[in-house]
Protein backbone atom coordinates (compact mmCIF):
# COMPACT_ATOMS: atom_id res chain seq x y z
CA UNK A 1 0.00 0.00 0.00
CA UNK A 2 2.38 2.62 0.82
CA UNK A 3 4.42 1.78 -2.26
CA UNK A 4 0.92 2.16 -4.14
CA UNK A 5 0.60 5.60 -2.39
CA UNK A 6 3.95 6.91 -3.07
CA UNK A 7 3.65 5.86 -7.27
CA UNK A 8 0.26 7.66 -7.18
CA UNK A 9 1.17 10.49 -5.69
CA UNK A 10 4.71 10.76 -8.11
CA UNK A 11 1.90 9.94 -10.91
CA UNK A 12 0.11 12.61 -9.92
CA UNK A 13 3.31 15.09 -9.60
CA UNK A 14 4.21 14.09 -13.12
CA UNK A 15 0.48 15.40 -14.36
CA UNK A 16 0.49 18.53 -12.65
CA UNK A 17 3.70 19.84 -13.50
CA UNK A 18 3.21 18.56 -17.71
CA UNK A 19 -0.47 20.14 -17.29
CA UNK A 20 1.24 23.75 -16.16
CA UNK A 21 3.15 24.56 -18.88
CA UNK A 22 2.68 24.18 -23.31
CA UNK A 23 4.99 24.56 -25.99
CA UNK A 24 5.42 28.04 -26.11
CA UNK A 25 4.36 29.46 -29.74
CA UNK A 26 5.69 32.59 -31.99
CA UNK A 27 7.43 34.66 -34.23
CA UNK A 28 11.14 36.21 -34.58
CA UNK A 29 12.59 38.42 -37.44
CA UNK A 30 15.88 40.74 -37.61
CA UNK A 31 16.49 43.79 -39.22
CA UNK A 32 20.63 44.27 -40.09
CA UNK A 33 20.42 47.92 -40.91
CA UNK A 34 21.91 49.13 -37.73
CA UNK A 35 25.78 48.93 -37.84
CA UNK A 36 26.92 47.01 -35.14
CA UNK A 37 23.92 45.70 -33.40
CA UNK A 38 21.05 43.95 -35.14
CA UNK A 39 17.56 44.17 -34.25
CA UNK A 40 15.78 41.34 -32.98
CA UNK A 41 12.23 41.53 -32.73
CA UNK A 42 8.69 39.35 -32.46
CA UNK A 43 6.62 37.62 -29.92
CA UNK A 44 5.82 34.94 -27.93
CA UNK A 45 3.25 33.07 -25.39
CA UNK A 46 2.34 30.00 -24.04
CA UNK A 47 -0.82 28.71 -24.55
CA UNK A 48 -1.26 27.18 -21.52
CA UNK A 49 -0.71 30.68 -19.67
CA UNK A 50 -1.31 33.28 -22.15
CA UNK A 51 -1.64 35.97 -19.21
CA UNK A 52 2.31 35.21 -18.36
CA UNK A 53 5.20 36.47 -20.09
CA UNK A 54 8.35 33.55 -21.66
CA UNK A 55 11.70 34.49 -21.41
CA UNK A 56 13.31 34.68 -24.65
CA UNK A 57 17.12 33.26 -25.95
CA UNK A 58 18.98 34.90 -28.47
CA UNK A 59 21.68 32.92 -30.25
CA UNK A 60 24.12 33.73 -33.00
CA UNK A 61 25.82 30.95 -35.21
CA UNK A 62 28.57 30.63 -37.52
CA UNK A 63 26.77 28.21 -39.55
CA UNK A 64 23.68 26.94 -40.74
CA UNK A 65 24.09 23.54 -38.42
CA UNK A 66 22.98 26.02 -35.59
CA UNK A 67 24.19 23.41 -33.11
CA UNK A 68 24.45 23.53 -29.47
CA UNK A 69 27.87 25.40 -27.82
CA UNK A 70 28.63 26.64 -31.61
CA UNK A 71 27.13 29.86 -30.74
CA UNK A 72 29.22 32.89 -30.90
CA UNK A 73 26.91 35.07 -29.00
CA UNK A 74 24.16 34.37 -26.48
CA UNK A 75 21.62 37.34 -25.42
CA UNK A 76 19.12 36.18 -22.77
CA UNK A 77 16.55 39.25 -23.76
CA UNK A 78 14.56 38.21 -20.53
CA UNK A 79 10.83 38.68 -20.25
CA UNK A 80 8.61 39.08 -23.16
CA UNK A 81 7.91 42.88 -22.19
CA UNK A 82 6.54 44.61 -25.68
CA UNK A 83 3.18 45.50 -25.68
CA UNK A 84 1.69 43.70 -29.38
CA UNK A 85 -1.81 44.66 -29.03
CA UNK A 86 -2.51 43.26 -32.77
CA UNK A 87 -1.60 39.93 -31.03
CA UNK A 88 -3.12 39.83 -28.29
CA UNK A 89 -6.39 41.03 -30.51
CA UNK A 90 -5.65 37.89 -32.90
CA UNK A 91 -4.99 34.77 -30.49
CA UNK A 92 -7.49 36.76 -27.68
CA UNK A 93 -4.93 36.74 -25.12
CA UNK A 94 -3.56 39.33 -22.73
CA UNK A 95 -0.18 40.60 -21.26
CA UNK A 96 2.62 41.52 -23.08
CA UNK A 97 3.77 39.38 -25.56
CA UNK A 98 6.58 41.32 -27.78
CA UNK A 99 10.22 41.52 -27.48
CA UNK A 100 11.77 44.31 -29.44
CA UNK A 101 16.05 44.63 -28.55
CA UNK A 102 19.26 45.66 -30.38
CA UNK A 103 22.10 42.47 -29.53
CA UNK A 104 25.34 44.28 -29.67
CA UNK A 105 27.89 42.02 -32.52
CA UNK A 106 30.31 44.63 -32.64
CA UNK A 107 32.64 42.27 -31.27
CA UNK A 108 32.02 39.82 -34.74
CA UNK A 109 33.50 39.70 -38.35
CA UNK A 110 31.73 42.80 -40.44
CA UNK A 111 30.92 41.34 -43.67
CA UNK A 112 30.14 37.96 -42.12
CA UNK A 113 26.95 36.12 -42.83
CA UNK A 114 26.13 34.80 -38.73
CA UNK A 115 22.82 32.80 -38.65
CA UNK A 116 20.54 33.96 -35.87
CA UNK A 117 18.39 31.36 -33.78
CA UNK A 118 15.31 32.95 -31.06
CA UNK A 119 14.39 30.19 -28.38
CA UNK A 120 10.88 30.86 -25.83
CA UNK A 121 11.71 29.45 -22.54
CA UNK A 122 8.87 28.09 -20.62
CA UNK A 123 7.72 30.27 -17.85
CA UNK A 124 6.46 27.68 -15.94
CA UNK A 125 8.72 24.87 -15.39
CA UNK A 126 11.94 26.59 -17.89
CA UNK A 127 11.74 22.80 -19.76
CA UNK A 128 9.98 24.04 -23.13
CA UNK A 129 12.39 25.51 -25.30
CA UNK A 130 11.60 25.17 -28.97
CA UNK A 131 13.19 27.55 -31.38
CA UNK A 132 10.52 30.01 -32.05
CA UNK A 133 9.12 29.14 -36.31
CA UNK A 134 9.45 32.04 -38.40
CA UNK A 135 6.07 30.89 -40.82
CA UNK A 136 4.14 28.03 -40.37
CA UNK A 137 5.97 26.48 -43.66
CA UNK A 138 9.69 27.30 -42.40
CA UNK A 139 11.87 23.90 -41.33
CA UNK A 140 14.94 26.08 -40.79
CA UNK A 141 14.06 28.37 -37.55
CA UNK A 142 16.95 30.92 -38.15
CA UNK A 143 17.55 33.89 -39.87
CA UNK A 144 20.66 35.24 -41.48
CA UNK A 145 22.36 38.22 -40.74
CA UNK A 146 25.26 39.98 -42.30
CA UNK A 147 27.18 42.04 -39.77
CA UNK A 148 27.88 45.53 -40.70
CA UNK A 149 30.64 47.40 -39.06
CA UNK A 150 29.84 50.29 -36.29
CA UNK A 151 30.12 54.01 -35.98
CA UNK A 152 33.54 54.94 -35.58
CA UNK A 153 34.44 57.74 -33.08
CA UNK A 154 36.78 59.70 -33.39
CA UNK A 155 39.16 62.07 -31.32
CA UNK A 156 41.50 65.10 -32.30
CA UNK A 157 43.31 66.90 -29.81
CA UNK A 158 43.48 70.23 -31.82
CA UNK A 159 46.85 71.40 -31.24
CA UNK A 160 47.50 69.76 -28.11
CA UNK A 161 49.14 65.97 -27.50
CA UNK A 162 47.44 63.02 -25.94
CA UNK A 163 44.76 62.06 -28.21
CA UNK A 164 42.49 59.41 -27.06
CA UNK A 165 41.93 55.96 -29.20
CA UNK A 166 39.15 55.89 -31.12
CA UNK A 167 36.06 54.00 -30.57
CA UNK A 168 33.33 52.43 -31.84
CA UNK A 169 29.80 52.54 -31.94
CA UNK A 170 26.89 50.96 -32.41
CA UNK A 171 23.41 51.40 -33.39
CA UNK A 172 21.17 51.77 -30.26
CA UNK A 173 23.63 51.04 -28.52
CA UNK A 174 25.09 54.38 -26.34
CA UNK A 175 28.43 54.56 -26.10
CA UNK A 176 30.57 55.77 -23.08
CA UNK A 177 33.29 58.66 -24.59
CA UNK A 178 36.93 58.29 -23.44
CA UNK A 179 37.81 59.82 -20.22
CA UNK A 180 41.90 60.72 -21.59
CA UNK A 181 41.84 64.14 -21.61
CA UNK A 182 44.37 65.57 -24.15
CA UNK A 183 46.78 68.47 -22.82
CA UNK A 184 48.10 71.56 -24.54
CA UNK A 185 50.40 74.08 -23.17
CA UNK A 186 49.15 76.98 -21.97
CA UNK A 187 45.59 75.52 -22.00
CA UNK A 188 43.08 74.08 -20.07
CA UNK A 189 40.82 71.46 -21.28
CA UNK A 190 36.89 71.59 -21.53
CA UNK A 191 35.91 68.59 -23.34
CA UNK A 192 35.03 67.58 -26.48
CA UNK A 193 32.93 69.16 -29.49
CA UNK A 194 31.88 68.07 -32.79
CA UNK A 195 33.76 70.90 -34.52
CA UNK A 196 37.10 72.68 -34.42
CA UNK A 197 36.30 76.23 -33.79
CA UNK A 198 33.81 74.77 -30.60
CA UNK A 199 30.91 75.84 -32.46
CA UNK A 200 29.20 72.73 -33.01
CA UNK A 201 28.00 69.84 -29.99
CA UNK A 202 29.44 69.77 -27.23
CA UNK A 203 30.33 66.77 -24.96
CA UNK A 204 32.55 65.97 -21.30
CA UNK A 205 35.32 63.59 -20.77
CA UNK A 206 33.85 59.94 -20.10
CA UNK A 207 29.97 61.77 -20.90
CA UNK A 208 27.34 59.63 -23.24
CA UNK A 209 27.34 59.63 -26.50
CA UNK A 210 23.97 58.51 -28.00
CA UNK A 211 23.87 59.73 -31.63
CA UNK A 212 23.80 56.93 -34.23
CA UNK A 213 26.32 58.49 -36.30
CA UNK A 214 30.18 58.30 -36.71
CA UNK A 215 32.04 61.51 -35.03
CA UNK A 216 35.30 63.20 -34.92
CA UNK A 217 34.99 64.99 -31.68
CA UNK A 218 37.56 68.41 -31.03
CA UNK A 219 39.25 69.19 -27.92
CA UNK A 220 38.04 72.45 -26.44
Amino acid sequence: MKTRIISILALLLTMTQGAWADTPTGRFDICTSHPGSIRVYGWAYDPAHPDMQVNIHVYVFPNASCTGGTEVKAKDIGKTNYSRPDINEVHHISDTHGFNYYLDVSNLTAGTTYYIRVFAIDPIDGTGNPSLPLSDSDATHYRTATIQAPYSVNYNANGGSGTPTAQKKCHEINLTLSSTQPTRTGYTFNGWNTNSSGIGTNYASGATYSANAGATLYAK
